[in-house]
């Protein structure tokens, strides 16, 4: 049987937005991004990450980032605002977007939501 983990959330915040360009700074809250239409660069801890049409990116709490994006792009971006202790069981270790290709069983059941 697969144990399932809970994380308990303060507050949930969704918009879709038009992301341009976002100067580096230090992420928050826990973010899942959803790129819904054209593309999004993301820099975060020093490394690029591209996003296309369909992929889905999480953002952890504490980590370093910035995006670069077009005028055309739309992102579905999910704040989730944890508790402190909540913080402090860890991070996601996503070095790639959930895709169709990478993660595919979670990437489906993500998108079903």
């Amino acid at each position: 049987m697969k144990q399932l983990i809970e994380i308990p959330v303060k507050s949930i915040k969704v918009e879709i937005e038009t992301i341009e360009n976002v100067d580096v700074y230090i992420n928050e809250h826990l973010k899942c991004l959803f790129v819904l239409a054209d593309h999004l660069e993301v820099l975060r801890n020093g490394r690029v990450v591209l996003l296309q049409t369909g992929d889905i990116f999480l953002v952890n709490p504490g980590e370093l980032v910035g995006m670069v994006g077009s005028s055309k792009n739309k992102i579905l971006v999910l704040t989730m605002k944890l508790s402190k202790s909540q913080r402090e069981l860890g991070n996601f270790n996503l070095n790639y977007p959930l895709s169709l290709t990478y993660y595919q069983e979670l990437y489906e059941k993500i998108t079903k939501i």
